[in-house]
């Protein structure tokens, strides 16, 4: 009786571990994927993993490759006004309004806005807006690669599968960066 107590006791005691690391040989490239795109990780009841990483790249190459436009009452109002809801609705808010901003000035200046498709008109996404104005040269390629990068941070808070919610930082960080590319589209990009 003895060995078939310790017996059940060792099984019971590696079924766990090896449930685990199961688990991690079958899901390894979206396990690699998911860390490699977190600052941070904590487990349990702290669970906090954000996308921060990004966000400050994004807040730090904006002000690098956008027009210095000195932020006007009514964005820093903005601003306060989109800070003060939770990070993933200010971030949402923010994109809607750049995302406003670059159709409006497409059609300001009588570029493609929709395309048609089966017969019915369809407004353009967002992706390829910023196409339209990469192809009238509007923006630069640093520029591209900004905007892009907001639109996938958008995305991931949008359809991320593992619902990580963004911190304080990161919806300070994105809010300003999106409401600053949004600023010069409504004045027009320098230079052009």
């Amino acid at each position: 009786m003895v060995w078939l107590t310790f017996s059940s006791k060792l099984i019971a005691s590696c079924a766990w571990p090896s449930v685990l690391l199961f688990i991690a040989i079958m899901y390894r490239r979206t396990l690699i994927t998911l860390v490699g795109s977190l600052s941070s990780i904590k487990v349990g009841d702290y669970v906090d993993a954000s996308f921060s990483r990004e966000t400050t790249e994004v807040a730090t190459k904006s002000e690098a490759e956008l027009p210095n436009v000195a932020a006007d009452a009514e964005q820093q109002n903005l601003e306060q006004k989109f800070l003060e809801l939770p990070p993933r609705l200010s971030i949402l808010d923010s994109w809607k309004i750049l995302e406003a901003a670059i159709a409006n000035y497409l059609k300001d200046h009588n570029l493609k806005t929709a395309a048609i498709s089966r017969g019915y008109s369809r407004t353009l996404g967002p992706g390829k807006m910023v196409h339209e104005l990469q192809n009238a040269s509007i923006i630069t390629p640093a520029q591209l690669d900004l905007i892009k990068n907001l639109l996938m941070l958008r995305n991931e808070v949008v359809h991320d599968p593992y619902g990580l919610e963004p911190s304080q930082n990161d919806a300070i960080n994105y809010v300003k960066s999106a409401l600053t590319f949004a600023n010069p589209f409504k004045i027009e990009m320098a230079g052009h």
